[in-house]
């Protein structure tokens, strides 16, 4: 069910969405644990580590776009109220790159698995591949939410005078990367741009 956009907004939709999500991934998770610690007794490996910590990561996001809601993310542009931009830029900012940070962890720990059970020199130098460039390329596009203006703080907060990078860049950069859905870049520009005119 999506919810028109007014006094609700999408935050409902948005904070059901996430924790939902959440709560059946830390489910596989914990018995993922439970079942390599107390039923084979075999203790936890890297993969898992990397694994743990991309849902926390994860967590962490979520909280970070719970509290947004509660300031206006989720309604219209027009809506929020003009002091929470900020600190909703902020949020948006933590929330995006931990995001980032969890999926390369996520990937990372499912290549670690591969390379457990590989064979050959070629093969595992291949995987190592996919881990360092997966890791570096994605990485960077966290990095990019908070590097793409100039001064930077326009990153977080659009109503400052500056100049950004142009859109076309993260979305290319989020496609090669991850194919990134182009139609939400598209939303997020729109909304910069609504702000900005409503100042």
């Amino acid at each position: 069910m999506t919810l028109g956009i007014g006094a609700n907004g999408q935050t409902t939709t948005i904070d059901v969405s996430l924790w939902v999500l959440q709560g059946i991934s830390g489910c596989f998770l914990g018995l993922r644990i439970y079942c390599k610690c107390y039923l084979r007794r075999v203790g936890l490996w890297y993969d898992d580590f990397f694994l743990l910590a991309a849902w926390v990561f994860l967590l962490v996001s979520c909280v970070a776009t719970t509290i947004n809601d509660t300031l206006g993310f989720g309604h219209h542009v027009q809506e929020i109220p003009i002091e929470n931009v900020v600190t909703m830029g902020i949020l948006s900012n933590i929330s995006g790159t931990l995001s980032i940070i969890a999926t390369a962890a996520s990937k990372t720990s499912f290549a670690l698995t591969l390379l457990r059970i590989s064979n050959g020199f070629w093969m595992r130098a291949l995987i190592w591949f996919v881990i360092v460039t997966l890791n570096i390329t994605m990485n960077l596009s966290g990095i990019f939410f908070w590097v793409s203006c100039d001064p930077p703080q326009k990153t977080w907060d659009p109503l400052l005078p500056g100049t950004c990078w142009p859109e076309t860049v993260s979305v290319y950069y989020g496609i090669v990367v991850g194919g990134k859905d182009v139609r939400r870049e598209n939303e997020s520009s729109a909304e910069r741009a609504a702000l900005e005119r409503q100042s």
